[in-house]
């Protein structure tokens, strides 16, 4: 068996950039060659491989090989750099303890130029203070998803929005969601940001990556509990920007016993 680390990708493009962000850090720490293996992506599926969008070096296994390296919680869990060599990591592995924060910025920075319209919203992102709201509604209003993951309501955003704009009054608000039409009434005074396509398995990806692009620009955030707005917070928060607003929600999970402490940076703000 050759000395390698495999992580297993599932999950949208947020999910899929964790894994890949652990899986670059923690091989670099434990000098084994990365290689990853496909979950339930691609046609068939309802999501698509989404990381083509970003400056990463992939190489495949099929994980048939090695032990499983499940992970037990979300939690920081500093036994991965003690897993047997050859391991197939599966998990989620949301929390920036893992990260080797150059190598991640780096490489999970977009491969190619946006197109025109992310262009015209990116000008008007940077001509003054502004803050990106992300919404996530759609496969969150499912019976399933809402017993575990919960959906913000509009409460936690205008107290978002108040907390940002009492320290930034001039602040302007970006709206990225995956209901579009639903957040133009919503929030009718802000800019929507609906001009980019969402993904699928059999259609495969789309133009969501410039939606991080875009969040990533913007002076503030306030995220929705989901991993594609975690990323689009985090991107633009590198140490130059520091300090800012980063609104996120206290509760992570709609069920409770799922300690997700080391999910959320502890420099950014949660609210209930």
């Amino acid at each position: 068996m050759r000395v390698k680390m495999i992580v297993r990708l599932f999950g949208g493009m947020g999910n899929q950039m964790f894994q890949y962000a652990f899986g670059r850090s923690v091989s670099s720490v434990k000098k084994e060659p990365l290689f990853f293996m496909l979950g339930k992506l691609g046609p068939g599926f309802r999501r698509a491989y989404s990381l083509d969008a970003f400056n990463v070096s992939v190489n495949w296994d099929d994980g048939m090989e090695g032990p499983e390296y499940v992970e037990r919680h979300f939690r920081y869990d500093p036994q991965v750099y003690n897993a047997a060599p050859g391991s197939v990591f599966r998990g989620c592995w949301q929390t920036e303890k893992y990260f080797d924060e150059c190598i991640v910025r780096k490489e999970l920075s977009l491969r190619n130029p946006v197109g025109a319209e992310s262009q015209r919203v990116a000008a008007k992102i940077l001509s003054g203070p502004s803050a990106f709201v992300h919404v996530r509604r759609t496969d969150y209003l499912t019976p399933q998803a809402l017993a575990h993951h919960g959906s913000m309501g509009m409460d936690y955003y205008n107290a978002a929005m108040s907390y940002v704009r009492e320290r930034e009054p001039k602040v302007k608000f970006f709206i990225f969601s995956d209901d579009p039409e639903w957040c133009r009434s919503a929030f009718p005074l802000d800019t929507v940001v609906g001009h980019n396509g969402l993904g699928s398995g059999d259609s495969g990806p789309a133009t969501e990556h410039e939606d991080l692009y875009l969040m990533s620009l913007c002076n503030h955030a306030i995220i929705a509990n989901s991993s594609f707005g975690w990323w689009g917070a985090w991107l633009g928060d590198d140490v130059t920007r520091r300090p800012r607003i980063v609104v996120s929600p206290e509760q992570w999970f709609a069920r409770g016993g799922r300690d997700s402490r080391d999910i959320v940076p502890e420099r950014w703000i949660q609210q209930s």
